[in-house]
């Protein structure tokens, strides 16, 4: 079943969401696990503030679609990533949903491979194009559907991205002002100190007696 086919069913079936409180997602999840399959809804976590959602990225835009169609959530607070280098599924991305009237808030977690393309939600929270970007400008995330993805924090020419694990600590260019020239110029890094002799043993361990 196609995304638009899934939503049409999804109001014409279940009208009771309309009512619902945020403090009773449980059903609401259950019935989408009954369109979507129960796979799709990996783990729900709730308490009487936040609750938490695990799902597979093909549902993004189509459970962001109801929770705003059904007034269940407003406002998208904030969109973050974490790379967890070691893993088979690198990245996880997190979406903070708020409502504004009961104050609850909903994180909706997903998990993506590297080099995996994600669905934009900027159609429905327009808000969501900067995050987007940053995460995009921080990670390498690509967001298909993003009309304006391009760089946010770092400079143009900028290389690489800045909060995977594996990008060096000193980065790849430093900037300084050129005198001759008059202007700001990008070099490759170099180490005015020659790094030797580290000595790795904690001087607490050497510590036999107080």
């Amino acid at each position: 079943m196609k995304l638009d086919a899934k939503f049409d069913f999804f109001k014409k079936n279940f009208s009771r969401i309309k009512e619902l409180s945020t403090r009773d997602l449980g059903y609401l999840f259950s019935q989408m696990g009954k369109v979507l399959g129960e796979t799709s809804l990996k783990k729900r976590n709730q308490n009487h503030i936040t609750t938490f959602l695990t799902i597979d990225k093909f549902n993004l835009v189509l459970i962001l679609n109801w929770l705003k169609y059904f007034n269940l959530f407003h406002t998208l607070l904030d969109l973050f990533a974490v790379d967890y280098y070691a893993s088979k599924y690198r990245f996880r991305l997190v979406y903070y949903v708020h409502n504004n009237f009961q104050l609850t808030n909903l994180n909706i977690h997903l998990s993506l491979v590297d080099k995996e393309i994600l669905s934009s939600t900027s159609s429905i929270f327009q808000s969501i194009s900067w995050l987007e970007r940053e995460i995009w400008d921080m990670y390498g995330l690509v967001f298909e559907g993003n009309k304006d993805l391009r760089r946010i924090l770092t400079d143009y020419g900028f290389e690489g991205y800045p909060l995977r694990k594996d990008f060096p600590l000193s980065g790849y260019v430093e900037t300084r002002f050129d005198l001759e020239v008059k202007r700001i110029i990008l070099e490759p890094v170099k180490f005015t100190q020659v790094y030797r002799n580290f000595d790795f043993l904690s001087s607490w361990g050497q510590i036999k007696s107080i």
